[in-house]
């Protein structure tokens, strides 16, 4: 806080506070009559909205909750070793909207930058519930069912020439 004096007309000084906006001191917390609190991260808590998103009909919204979760995953290191909640994401992410993402392709609508973003955060996002979930998880229709659509998706990528059936093209590979 900066305190600069003024003089007024009757010679007073008045003291005026300059505060910067986006910052609270403890002093400025207690003349609003607020307790100082310390910022405490709930990582928990943050799964919240992400989870809350999955949940919802619109696709969009469903595209950033996973982008969300994919972030928090990666950076709380409490929450990758809670099984609990690991189990808990995985639940809440559709398969037939991982699956779709996995087949997205550019078209009118959707540019081949967004359609890659989108094959790239579902391959992301199943690699990290590969790598979370527990053996017994893993081993789930749920994370299994998605094989095809991962060798498609890399197919595509890799090899763009080919429009050919998925079967086709892993004859082709082995």
């Amino acid at each position: 806080m900066v305190l600069l004096t003024n003089s007024s007309t009757r010679g007073q000084s008045k003291q005026i506070h300059k505060r910067c906006p986006m910052a609270t001191t403890e002093e400025q917390k207690q003349e609003k009559g607020a307790e100082p609190t310390p910022a405490v991260f709930d990582p928990v808590k943050a799964l919240e909205q992400p989870l809350k998103l999955l949940q919802t009909g619109n696709d969009t919204h469903k595209f950033v909750g996973l982008a969300l979760l994919k972030s928090i995953l990666d950076n709380q290191q409490i929450l990758r070793e809670d099984h609990q909640v690991i189990a808990k994401c995985w639940t809440a992410i559709s398969p037939r909207f991982l699956d779709g993402l996995l087949r997205a392709s550019q078209s009118q609508s959707r540019s081949r930058q967004e359609a890659q973003n989108m094959v790239e955060l579902a391959v992301a996002i199943i690699h990290v519930f590969v790598v979370l979930l527990p053996p017994e998880k893993r081993e789930s229709a749920k994370l299994v069912g998605r094989t095809p659509g991962l060798v498609a998706a890399l197919l595509q990528r890799w090899v763009p020439w080919s429009r050919v059936s998925l079967s086709r093209s892993i004859r082709l590979i082995m």
